[in-house]
């Protein structure tokens, strides 16, 4: 477990972590509980909001893991929440969102054969109830901070996501995710900006490399002989690095840069792997990720 005493000036001393079922909410606080976030999980808002003064008290910065079936929160009550710790804290409190999308969620549920737990005493469908939580939560997720979208992460990635973050300056970082992905499957959901690789040279076509993929090396030496693939690539970084500060003087906590081909195999992936190697001599994480790549 990371040292638990390690320095916490530059940390909100309150984050509210709101979510859907399914999204990783406990994962999120229990990240924050490893890197010394005392966790307060779904506590009625009357007894919170009563208590907060003898909480601060403790100096130890605080984690609320809450749902939307929290009793209380309700953003009339939250945003009288927000006033008082003005008054009450020096610290900073931050708003933190996870989130999924609906057919990942969907598969979750049912790899794990249950449901949440409202639904066994509802007649309500899976579908209509993440529709439900995602309307109801919709308030929240406007006014966060930082959202994370698990839809295409490990629990232990979200973990080193938490992490990274709130471990570090706040004003000066950035997370930069990079997926490769097939357009037949569709977009990533939390994609900040899209890129089409489809105009590039396919080697779908060449049958000596036609079953490899973009981390082959022919296939690599072959998109790269394409005449616009060098323009193209520097183009991207460009573009890449004026969102990044973009990002960071909106206070954002990660871009995400999606890269897309016909089949996700090919030419996306050899894109996003050049992306990703251009950029690491950025400060800031850069994380790699192809969604669709069959191996």
């Amino acid at each position: 477990m990371p040292n638990q005493t390690k320095k916490l000036h530059n940390k909100p001393h309150i984050i509210f972590v709101f979510g859907k079922s399914g999204a990783g909410l406990s994962t999120t606080c229990q990240a924050l509980e490893e890197i010394g976030y005392y966790r307060i999980d779904n506590l009625p808002f009357e007894i919170f909001y009563e208590q907060l003064e003898k909480l601060l008290l403790y100096n130890r910065p605080l984690c609320v893991c809450l749902y939307h079936q929290s009793i209380g929160w309700t953003q009339n009550n939250f945003q009288k929440l927000q006033k008082l710790i003005l008054e009450k804290t020096p610290g900073k409190y931050k708003v933190l969102f996870v989130t999924c999308e609906e057919n990942v969620l969907l598969k979750r549920f049912s790899h794990l054969r249950r449901k949440p737990p409202l639904l066994y005493s509802s007649a309500m469908s899976l579908k209509d109830f993440i529709q439900l939580e995602t309307e109801k939560l919709k308030f929240f997720e406007n006014i966060s901070d930082f959202i994370i979208d698990t839809s295409h992460l490990q629990e232990k990635e979200t973990k080193a996501l938490i992490h990274k973050h709130f471990m570090e300056k706040l004003d000066d970082y950035l997370i930069v995710q990079i997926f490769s992905f097939s357009y037949k499957v569709g977009l990533p959901y939390s994609s900040d900006l899209v890129f089409d690789a489809r105009f590039l040279k396919n080697p779908f076509y060449i049958n000596e490399l036609k079953t490899l993929t973009g981390l082959d090396s022919k296939v690599k030496k072959y998109i790269c002989s394409d005449r616009d693939f060098l323009p193209f690539i520097q183009k991207l970084q460009d573009i890449a690095l004026f969102y990044i500060e973009q990002s960071l003087s909106e206070k954002k906590g990660y871009l995400t840069i999606s890269i897309g081909c016909t089949g996700g195999q090919h030419r996306s992936v050899c894109v996003a792997e050049q992306l990703y190697k251009n950029l690491q001599d950025q400060k800031h994480q850069i994380l790699l990720k192809h969604l669709n790549l069959k191996t």
